[in-house]
Parts: structure tokens; C-alpha cells; sequence
């Protein structure tokens, strides 16, 4: 079995309303409805898991009755971690999606799914554009050569297994759910993203997403 578990259990106000941004409205959708009906459409995804804050819980029990709907933790590592636990004891891999990232495609899914095969976990990923630099003090610390930077995007894939364990035993409050398996020294590999997958967290990024969706 193939899980999906889409994070939307942030309460980050980005748009100055008062709304979390992920349930703010785009076209006439709540961005949160466009990640969720991609994964719906994916043949090999089997079920869903979709997070949210207490407030939004029984909403969308009632807008999604096909799917499983649960209260998110203080973090989104702890989200996910309640995503996990939530998972059937049949799961076998796991993708992990951010709901901000309303442009995902079924093909970017499908390629996660084909590419955890021969790995224990898998990301998309997108070269990186900017030159990036480390900095301590407000100094340059470490520059790494551009070509080898990439840009993590999401889903995520997992052995299910390995990645409730790396949660289990991985303390810090990671960011992202593949730093936890790397850090634990297992295999991850990048699949191919896309720049249109990015993740809405600014007034720009939203009206970025309302030219594309008018494209």
C-alpha cells in the first residue's frame, strides 16, 4: 500500500488575513483542494492522510469523506510524524507533500513512487539558480560550487518502515523529512522536480499561482 500524507497544518498568516495560507482561496479553490485532488487522480496512491489544524478538522472531514483527516502538531516535523502514525499497518512506502505546493503533478508523483524502488528515500529536487553561501556572523563561512546545489521540493518519498523509525530517534526538529533519513545515513535519492512545484509562502508567490492557473 501507498500513502500519501499532504502537511496543511501550518496557522502561518502570510497574506495578512485570517486565514492560514493554505486554506486561502485561488480561483475560486482553497489551495490546499489542489494538492489533494492531484494525489486523488494517481492511480497508485492508495490513500490519503491529510493534516490540518484542530480548527479545520471536522470541515474537512466533511469536504473530503474519502479521505483521513487528522489534527497536526506544533511543528511540521511533528505533523508529519502525526501523519505517520495515522498511516495502516499495510503501508509500504509513504510520499510526504507540502500543501503549499499546489502545482504538483501526477507524473512528479509517479516518478517519486518509481524511484523508491532502489532507494530508502527520494525527493524531488530542481538546480539551484542563486549562488548560495554559508554564513556565521553575518560572514561568509562556506561556499559549495553551484552545480552541485540543488533546491529541495516535495513530495517526498519513504519505505515506510525507515522513515517512522528515523522519526522515532531523530530528536531535532528537522524541517524536512529526508534530512532525517540522510542524517541517519540512509540512501536518498533526487528525482527530477519542476519550477512550477514551488511552495506559496509570500503575496508574490500567490499571485505567481493565480498568473500560471490563468495560463
Amino acid at each position: 500500500m501507498i500513502t500519501a500524507i499532504i502537511l496543511a497544518g501550518g496557522s502561518s498568516l502570510r497574506f495578512g488575513g485570517a486565514t492560514p495560507k493554505q486554506f486561502s482561496e485561488i480561483s475560486g479553490r482553497s489551495l490546499i483542494d489542489f494538492s489533494i485532488s492531484t494525489f486523488s487522480a494517481t492511480p497508485a496512491i492508495d490513500n490519503i492522510i491529510i493534516v490540518v489544524p484542530h480548527q479545520f478538522e471536522d470541515e474537512l472531514k466533511i469536504k473530503y469523506p474519502h479521505h483521513t483527516i487528522i489534527k497536526g502538531g506544533e511543528t511540521r516535523k511533528q505533523s508529519s510524524y502525526c501523519g505517520l502514525l495515522a498511516c495502516s499497518p499495510n503501508t509500504k512506502k509513504v510520499l510526504i507533500h507540502d500543501a503549499a505546493r499546489i502545482f504538483v503533478t501526477q507524473n512528479l508523483i509517479e516518478n517519486c513512487i518509481l524511484a523508491l524502488s532502489n532507494a530508502d528515500a527520494v525527493t524531488l529536487a530542481i538546480p539551484a539558480i542563486d549562488t548560495i553561501a554559508i554564513q556565521k556572523d553575518n560572514q561568509i563561512f562556506k561556499m559549495d560550487e553551484r552545480s552541485s546545489l540543488v533546491a529541495i521540493q516535495t513530495p517526498q518519498g519513504f519505505d515506510y518502515s525507515k522513515i517512522i523509525h528515523a522519526h522515532k530517534i531523530h530528536k531535532s526538529d528537522a524541517t524536512d523529512d529526508i534530512r532525517l533519513m540522510f542524517e541517519l545515513g540512509y540512501k536518498c535519492k533526487i528525482v527530477k522536480g519542476h519550477e512550477d512545484n514551488y511552495k506559496i509562502t509570500t503575496s508574490k508567490d500567490f499571485q505567481r499561482a493565480q498568473f500560471i492557473i490563468k495560463e
